[in-house]
């Protein structure tokens, strides 16, 4: 696979559904994902196999970073025990919910596997929780809480 070409139609995706998403009012993220998963059912796109340490070491840290840098340090430290409540208390929850309700749904799965998969899918998305919650316009100390957590 030719990963130059690659890249170059995926900038050019990428810049176009924004643009697109702008238009018709709804969050990039959300259509970004719409868009991939309908261009990986064309028929002829060969799969694109990415390795997971050029989007671990690559793609993911100037992700967190953006959301992150963008958090004012005052409303931080004035959110802190919220914050660090919802990222610790909120992520244990939704691990161990999810957790069991895949051991309950399939019963061949052991529980540490259902746990492991929970842990994954518990996570937020910092770079789509600030992007949504700005424009839905909420209220600048519920964007700082949420910016805060997902980061």
């Amino acid at each position: 696979m030719d990963y130059a070409a690659l890249g170059v139609a995926g900038i050019a995706t990428l810049v176009a559904v924004t643009l697109l998403a702008r238009r018709i009012g709804v969050a990039t993220p959300l259509v970004l994902v719409l868009v991939g998963v309908g261009i990986s059912y064309l028929p002829g796109v060969p799969p694109v196999e990415v390795p997971p340490e050029l989007i671990l070491a690559g793609v993911l840290p100037p992700l967190l970073y953006g959301a992150a840098v963008t958090v004012p340090l005052v409303d931080l430290r004035r959110n802190l025990r919220t914050i660090v409540s919802l990222s610790v208390v909120l992520v244990l929850v939704s691990a161990f919910g999810i957790g069991l309700l895949l051991y309950a749904l399939f019963p061949n799965l052991s529980f540490a596997g259902a746990l492991a998969l929970g842990a994954v899918v518990s996570p937020p998305d910092a770079v789509a929780a600030t992007s949504i919650a700005r424009r839905l316009g909420l209220p600048p100390r519920l964007v700082t809480v949420l910016e805060g957590r997902a980061s």
